[in-house]
């Protein structure tokens, strides 16, 4: 509005210089005002992605997560020939937990549940939750027996957890883990999720609260 003025006000020499003063100013917090608004998109994109790969109840990882970053350390591990490890958690016979002290409580589990693994993981590997009460843990990096070491500790860290329900009641929870080393013959995810899987129906028909692996023998029951 200054400029303008000089403008009326019958000064073009002044007026000329100072448009063009004006006209490089403008140039400038519009430049400024670009990047802003690009870094606050920038963080607004990043931020909805980071909340579409969180499960909404627990806090960690999702499903979503889970497809996505799976097949990365899974053609890591292929390419570079190095170890690779997941596990699957079974909260045991949570569905009595939920009839029992009622659906909200069981939320209330499952929060502290996740609480209790990620406190008793490593740094390198991470955890989401595979769908329900079912939970996964990635371990890169990791030949069998650290990985046996690491899901032992979780069951244990579980089994010795207090959890309680929304009226203070406490609620009896242990785990069934089953957990798998990458093998040559594995060539996909699904694959791979299978042979965790598989471990963790045995630990729980073996009586529960258990760690298997997929290389275990079938004679080598485990407490």
């Amino acid at each position: 509005l200054v400029h303008f003025e000089l403008v009326h006000e019958g000064r073009p020499g002044d007026a000329e210089a100072e448009l063009q003063r004006f006209s490089e100013v403008t140039r400038m917090f519009s430049d400024r005002l670009n990047r802003m608004v690009g870094h606050m998109g920038r963080r607004l994109v990043e931020g909805a992605r980071r909340h579409a790969l969180i499960d909404a109840l627990t806090g960690a990882h999702n499903r979503g997560y889970f497809n996505e970053r799976l097949p990365r350390e899974l053609e890591r591990a292929q390419a570079g020939s190095r170890p690779l490890c997941m596990a699957l958690l079974d909260i045991d016979d949570f569905h009595e937990v939920n009839l029992r002290f009622g659906w909200p409580s069981g939320d209330k589990v499952l929060q502290t549940f996740v609480g209790v693994v990620e406190a008793h993981i490593r740094r390198v590997d991470w955890l989401a939750r595979y769908g329900g009460e079912e939970f996964a843990i990635v371990l890169p990096d990791t030949d069998a027996d650290a990985a046996r070491e690491v899901l032992e500790r979780v069951r244990r860290a579980v089994q010795a957890t207090e959890f309680h329900a929304l009226d203070g009641r406490t609620v009896p929870v242990t785990i069934s883990i089953g957990g798998a080393v990458l093998q040559a013959g594995v060539a996909d995810m699904v694959g791979f999720t299978d042979l965790a899987s598989n471990a963790c129906l045995l630990a729980k028909s073996l009586g529960k609260n258990r760690v298997w692996m997929s290389e275990d023998p079938p004679s080598a029951a485990r407490t």
